[in-house]
């Protein structure tokens, strides 16, 4: 699921995500509306906060993400790969 998706799927849902992640409502409301990129280090903590419905791979897609096991993350905490890319 995307960020509009989620935030639209429940009233008060994109003000209740900033509450949680410490941003104001306006922000993810733009981020939701594409008028703003997420910022990658936003990103797993509006997919801890929404449950893992929606995903850091979806808020960043050109970001490199490996997932790492956790407890807390059941599809395993998202972490970004900065490693150089070398072409093969």
């Amino acid at each position: 699921m995307d960020l509009k998706s989620y935030t639209e799927t429940v009233r008060g849902a994109a003000a209740e995500l900033a509450r949680q992640i410490g941003v104001n409502p306006v922000l993810v409301s733009q981020w939701a509306a594409g008028k703003r990129p997420v910022p990658e280090d936003r990103a797993p903590a509006i997919e801890l906060a929404t449950g893992g419905r929606v995903r850091v791979e979806g808020l960043c897609p050109d970001a490199r993400w490996v997932r790492v096991a956790h407890e807390g993350w059941p599809a395993g905490k998202p972490l970004l790969d900065k490693t150089p890319h070398v072409p093969a």
